[in-house]
């Protein structure tokens, strides 16, 4: 171990400081470490909340996906005005359930171009079969 150091010394130099978290002592403090850390549930929670209001109501699916983008670029602008805050925790979480809601149409976009590929892939295919049975 070099330099006169016992095996305990060096292992214990080695080691992680401890972390003291005092915690917050006032209400919106404590509103601001509960959106913290639970961001992305609260985000989640807010989405399925969007994707149950829009099956419930139907306004169609490129009207919801508009007003997702909408309110995502609104979420994002505010956010570039705001300070750090509760307003900004609450901005964040706005942005995150809107990625999350404009994610489904693009999943299902994906989808249904992943389908056409494959369905356009085995009807060619199925031409070339054709015709090589023919000869």
């Amino acid at each position: 171990m070099g330099g006169g150091w016992s095996r305990v010394q060096w292992r214990h130099m080695h080691q992680p400081l401890p972390v003291i978290v005092q915690p917050p002592t006032g209400a919106r403090e404590r509103v601001r470490h509960m959106l913290r850390t639970r961001r992305v549930a609260a985000a989640a929670g807010l989405a399925l909340a969007e994707v149950v209001t829009v099956l419930v109501t139907r306004p169609g699916m490129l009207a919801a996906t508009f007003m997702a983008l909408l309110v995502l670029v609104a979420a994002v602008a505010g956010l570039r005005r705001v300070g750090p805050g509760l307003a900004s925790d609450a901005l964040i979480i706005v942005a995150l359930a809107q990625g999350m809601v404009l994610f489904i149409p693009m999943l299902l976009g994906f989808s249904i171009a992943l389908g056409l590929i494959v369905g356009a892939a085995l009807v060619a295919l199925l031409v070339v079969a054709a015709v090589g049975s023919r000869r």
